[in-house]
């Protein structure tokens, strides 16, 4: 297994993405997981038990400089045949050529099933290990995740709506990229996998029709060992009604979403309910997470590595999303432990099983939002049923456990193959 960060059973949703997979592959046989940082240069700091537990061997490989890696791109058939058909390449994936995959075929050793890779930004790593191994390759898995061409064309609309015209060329620039690279990669790969629909039919238009199975995101059911389960006790209908957000504020479409629960939707709501507050849990955000501190009502805490005591505590979850990719893996988690949600159609995308007033209420302005959160908040009884039916539907098909049984299921059986 390529990934491109630690599996970790919470937190980060790719962590928690890659932990399935994980999972998933051990219920085939002993897994050598490889963690290629490139979307975690703090990497080697983290404490890697849990995957430990679960895998044969890890491995965490270093990382080529800059310049190193982009000359590095030509130094394999693969890699000059990619570079030359995708043009320029997405940053993430400059830093991670073909010849770490030949590099790492020397150091393990051949004869490995399978190479089951996480995004599209590793297909260069994953290739070349291939190359390396000549007769008898390994079937190649990519789970691309997300699209990510039209995921960064969002979050540049997002850019240049925040007045950021500069970023947002840049993001182009990158989506663009990610679209050639996926029409130079995906057909060298036996399976492809992403997370929902909407984005298993947006990559396949890309790349020609190439059959992509959908592998859902995935949370823990509340109570196993591992899962942030939820304590009985709810802010719901209390004097201080919470209103929590929980994300990476690393990543701008959720600062964008911070800022507009903080500085839109909390002073709305709080017109009528002057004692709700917003609580905001996750890493990242800097000097913009400083200045929503200061801001009446809001309560920031950075990361933590509980969030039992949040959910508990929540009334509500907001998710006031303007842009981003896959499914929102903090929606599923909030459903998972008995939370009501609020939610833009654009953070509620992909997730077909949660409908707008049954599962969850959807809203798209400032004005709407708060209201929606009034509404839950002046009928907790309504609003527990809501909560209820979310559980059972996100129980039913996003469980951890239930995906990795699918997922291995799936890798065994033969695939349509590369073209």
């Amino acid at each position: 297994m390529l990934a491109p960060l630690v599996p970790e059973p919470t937190g980060n949703g790719l962590a928690m993405r890659a932990a399935t997979s994980l999972e998933a592959l051990a219920r085939l046989g002993d897994v050598t997981l490889v963690v290629v940082p490139a979307a975690d240069p703090e990497a080697a700091r983290r404490d890697a038990g849990w995957a430990r537990e679960r895998c044969e061997r890890l491995v965490l490989m270093a990382l080529p400089s800059g310049r190193e890696a982009a000359a590095a791109w030509l130094a394999s058939p693969t890699g000059r045949r990619i570079a030359a058909a995708a043009g320029s390449l997405p940053s993430l994936a400059r830093g991670v050529p073909p010849v770490l995959g030949s590099r790492l075929a020397a150091e393990l050793g051949r004869g490995f099933e399978r190479i089951f890779t996480l995004r599209l930004y590793l297909s260069g790593v994953a290739l070349g290990w291939r190359d390396a191994e000549a007769a008898g390759a390994p079937q190649l898995v990519l789970d691309l995740d997300e699209d990510d061409a039209a995921t960064l064309s969002a979050i540049a609309r997002l850019e240049a709506a925040r007045g950021v015209g500069d970023r947002a060329r840049k993001t182009r620039e990158e989506a663009e990229a990610f679209g050639r690279l996926a029409g130079a990669a995906l057909p060298n790969f036996d399976r492809l996998l992403a997370s929902t629909v909407l984005e298993a039919q947006g990559l396949a238009a890309a790349t020609g029709g190439r059959e992509i199975v959908v592998v859902p995101n995935a949370v823990r059911r509340p109570g196993n060992g591992d899962s942030p389960g939820r304590p009985p006790a709810s802010s719901a209908g209390s004097a201080a009604p919470r209103l929590l957000l929980v994300g990476n504020y690393s990543y701008l479409p959720n600062v964008d979403a911070a800022e507009r629960l903080v500085r839109g939707i909390l002073p709305r709501l709080r017109e009528s309910r002057s004692e709700a507050e917003a609580h905001l849990v996750g890493g990242g955000g800097g000097s913009v997470l400083e200045a929503l501190a200061r801001e009446d009502g809001a309560v920031v805490h950075g990361w933590v590595d509980d969030l039992r005591p949040h959910y508990g505590a929540a009334a509500v979850v907001v998710v006031p999303l303007r842009a981003g990719g896959g499914s929102r893996l903090k929606i599923l988690e909030a459903a998972a432990h008995g939370v009501p949600v609020v939610a833009t159609p654009v953070a509620a995308r992909g997730l077909e099983g949660l409908r707008d007033g049954r599962e969850i209420r959807l809203a798209e302005s400032d004005d709407e939002l708060a209201l929606a959160v009034r509404t839950v908040l002046d009928d907790p009884a309504a609003a527990a049923a809501v909560a209820e039916r979310a559980r059972d539907r996100v129980l039913a098909a996003h469980a951890a456990d239930r995906v990795a049984a699918d997922l291995a299921t799936l890798l065994e059986t033969p695939s349509t193959g590369r073209r």
